[in-house]
């Protein structure tokens, strides 16, 4: 292949690529981090209401109920909607995908280089149907 063409080819296919598949990594890592985060103040604030329960006053023992209550719903909407989004998997899935291009762009083989960078990507792409398929046989039903 001429040097030129696989010179653009690395910078437009290959450089935009990595670039997308690195932010979307951290992007699903921040997003599971996040839901981990918030899940565990909650759990947090549930104890917390619950031992203002038996305080004196009736004002903060009747929130202090309701935020017991409503804690514990709010961390299964929250483990739902990170299950259902699969924050975990998705970011594992794209970064095995620009560390498979990282590996290539940093390689001194500029033949099949085309066919290789296209190849990792055809193959991300195939995970998705085993991904939602997994991801159906761990539904409970």
């Amino acid at each position: 292949m001429n040097n030129d063409v696989v010179a653009l080819y690395c910078e437009c296919r290959l450089e935009d690529q990595r670039a997308f598949y690195h932010a979307r990594a951290d992007e699903f890592r921040q997003a599971s981090r996040q839901g981990r985060a918030i899940s565990t103040v909650l759990v947090a604030g549930v104890i917390v209401a619950s031992s203002l329960e038996s305080v004196g006053l009736p004002w903060l023992s009747t929130l202090a109920t309701i935020l017991a209550v409503v804690f514990p719903l709010l961390v299964q909407m929250l483990a739902a909607y990170c299950a259902l989004y699969a924050f975990a998997s998705q970011a594992e899935l794209y970064t095995e995908a620009a560390d498979q291009l990282d590996h290539l762009a940093l390689g001194d083989e500029q033949e099949d280089l085309r066919e290789t960078v296209e190849a990792v990507l055809e193959r991300e792409q195939g995970q998705w149907p085993i991904k939602v398929q997994d991801a159906w046989e761990k539904e409970p039903r």
